[in-house]
């Protein structure tokens, strides 16, 4: 059995994606699947991109549109290792970022812990989506988490606990994904907050970590292959289905945003962390971030 497995569900970026397989496996990832539900045309390429790399990695084809949500089932389904690493197909993890198993083990109580990124290969933005939510008088509120509790591996990778929700890309223990599952309902948009709005309410005895330190590389947009209508599917009508859903299922009419934890500032400036990420990316077409 290996220990850590990454599920990548790939639809119309064929060329990120081989970035994000790679930057996988240099990390130490022992299997990588991808699944593509998209085009027909998208999945030949898949299958000729996944030649490029040994038997560690594999692909599972998925009818046209399955959704984010049931995709990700399905590879978790497919994963015997106890911890399972999440990716979206364009997240660049650096070498030191399985230091979340690490924490993992050293807090049972959490089984998830999330890593920010640097958004946008030209602006070089620091992100990190962490928050709290709750629901109250059938409003959603999005609340900064305070007080986080803290930990540091190694003496210089800086972890907080216990926040509700991370970033999509994350190392978790794969029998609670088994147990949890994303709602298949959700084609694309709004899978995240159901997320975690089920672990906070109806599995409180798992917990969620956030690293204030080691970032991923966030390779947003579309596919250098300037395929159409990459951004119809990815921001149009499956979009708003998926709200609607959302708000009916969780018995919302308002969404409270009151501003999520500037991580930037209370950590890497404040406390003067050190941050830990990808290369300069010499490998790739483009030549690194800007602004770091």
């Amino acid at each position: 059995m290996t220990e850590i497995t990454a599920g990548i569900k790939s639809f119309m970026r064929p060329n990120i994606c081989m970035n994000t397989i790679q930057y996988a496996l240099d990390a130490g990832v022992d299997r990588v699947l991808v699944g593509c539900d998209g085009p027909n045309r998208f999945k030949k390429i898949h299958k000729k991109m996944i030649q490029k790399f040994d038997d560690r990695v594999e692909l599972f084809l998925y009818p046209f549109n399955l959704g984010l949500s049931e995709t990700r089932n399905r590879l978790v389904s497919e994963t015997d290792s106890k911890y399972f690493f999440l990716l979206d197909d364009d997240y660049y993890i650096p070498k030191c970022a399985l230091k979340g198993i690490d924490f993992l083990k050293r807090h049972p109580d959490i089984k998830i812990v999330g890593f920010p990124n640097f958004r946008g290969i030209k602006a070089g933005k620091q992100h990190n989506w962490c928050f709290n939510m709750e629901i109250k008088d059938r409003k959603l509120y999005i609340k900064a988490p305070k007080d986080l509790n803290e930990d540091c591996i190694d003496g210089k990778y800086h972890f907080g606990y216990n926040v509700d929700v991370v970033e999509n890309c994350a190392i978790m223990e794969t029998k609670v994904l088994k147990e949890m599952k994303w709602d298949k309902k959700y084609i694309i948009g709004q899978e995240h907050e159901d997320f975690y709005l089920n672990m906070k309410y109806n599995y409180p005895q798992y917990k969620a970590g956030v690293c204030f330190n080691i970032f991923a590389g966030h390779d947003r947009g579309e596919d250098d292959l300037n395929w159409d209508n990459y951004s119809h599917f990815r921001y149009g009508d499956e979009v708003e289905k998926s709200k609607e859903y959302f708000y009916k299922k969780w018995n919302i009419t308002e969404y409270v945003d009151r501003g999520n934890m500037d991580l930037h500032k209370t950590y890497l400036i404040d406390r003067k962390f050190k941050i830990y990420t990808i290369d300069r990316c010499s490998h790739l077409k483009w030549k690194g971030w800007q602004g770091w």
